[in-house]
């Protein structure tokens, strides 16, 4: 590297030093908090490696990324809701990543407080890129290990082009994203992610529950499923028989009352059930769904979290091998949570919806 080209992009890093990224959290919270490099530090760091797509879905990069849980940065704003629902637990809640580019990424309080890959949403203000060299023409790179600040990167130029150093003729060029990212690392390909946040925003979907559904109701024999365009289709218990299903047993923890024992759970998939419904080129990074019992009780999940493991979530018709009787027709399970918490028995209505 030339000596003067050198100079300058070590100029540049150490303007950039002096860049600051602030991420605002907002909506359904007690306190809105402006969190800067000295809010996200005080929050429990973790770690992870996470391949990186363009929103067109070409692929952008590989990346050990570090930062703070999304949910823990919305726990310190604490969640609450803003509007009498009807419901009085945030589980219905979604949270809504912003970049500075407009990109959007909707996640569900849910999948971050009770799922398995929740711990893998990170808010992260340091990476670095896995490669299979140092690239000693861009110092920051070269250095033995890597990391980049939010500062390092926005002063970081990168030469166009690093075909030469490889074989493959098809590398892309290296992209190092700027700012703080959300990192969804636990999806699968692509991963959620988003460049250069600047919002966090935790909000209510807008829908009460119906009057009709609260304690001590008794469940319908049917499930109304309501589609994006506002028409409405009944589902029952023959009309999902001819789904394939799923079984799979696991043990019930829940977040009051501990351990609720080894249960099985038997039938169709939530993505099956809902898939016919969704219109094609629907974003699912815009998309949502809402389950609702015959006692109003209710979870919502991302159209990620639903399509992007289509095995995680079932419609249970049977349990330890017998039918549902009063708790059914069906029976919501969440296969990958921690806690079962978001288990709905005496399921009656699906709502779909969007940003």
């Amino acid at each position: 590297m030339r000596p003067a080209r050198a100079l300058v992009v070590l100029v540049l890093l150490l303007v950039a030093g002096t860049i600051h990224a602030q991420v605002a959290v907002t909506g359904c919270v007690k306190t809105e908090i402006k969190a800067d490099a000295t809010v996200l530090a005080e929050l429990p760091r973790v770690s992870d490696r996470v391949r990186v797509a363009w929103p067109d879905g070409r692929y952008r990069g590989t990346y050990e990324v570090s930062g703070p849980t999304l949910f823990s940065l919305v726990g310190r704003a604490a969640v609450t809701k803003k509007v009498e629902d009807g419901f009085n637990r945030p589980i219905d809640l979604l949270v809504v990543v912003e970049g500075r580019n407009g990109q959007e990424a909707l996640l569900s309080i849910g999948e971050l407080e009770m799922g398995m890959q929740g711990g893998r949403v990170l808010l992260a203000n340091r990476l670095r890129l896995l490669v299979p060299h140092h690239h000693d023409e861009i110092p920051p790179l070269a250095q033995p290990d890597g990391w980049l600040e939010v500062g390092a990167r926005a002063g970081l130029k990168i030469p166009e082009g690093c075909g030469d150093c490889h074989t493959e003729k098809k590398v892309p060029d290296l992209s190092v994203p700027k700012g703080v990212c959300l990192v969804a690392a636990g999806d699968g390909w692509p991963v959620r992610f988003v460049e250069d946040v600047v919002e966090v925003s935790v909000r209510q979907v807008g829908v009460k529950v119906p009057a009709h559904m609260k304690k001590g109701a008794k469940p319908g024999p049917t499930v109304l499923l309501h589609r994006l365009d506002g028409t409405s289709v009944p589902l029952n218990a023959a009309a999902l028989g001819a789904l394939s299903r799923l079984s799979f047993t696991d043990a019930s923890f829940g977040m009051g009352r501990g351990f609720h024992g080894m249960h099985s759970w038997t039938g169709p998939s939530l993505a099956q059930v809902v898939a016919p419904h969704v219109p094609a080129g629907t974003d699912l990074d815009r998309l949502w769904i809402l389950v609702t019992a015959a006692d109003g009780y209710r979870t919502l999940m991302s159209g990620r979290e639903v399509f992007g493991d289509p095995d995680n979530l079932v419609l249970g018709a049977t349990e330890d091998d017998k039918p549902l009787d009063d708790r059914g027709p069906f029976r919501l399970v969440v296969r990958n949570d921690f806690f079962i918490d978001r288990s709905v028995h005496s399921v009656q209505e699906i709502r779909l919806g969007t940003l």
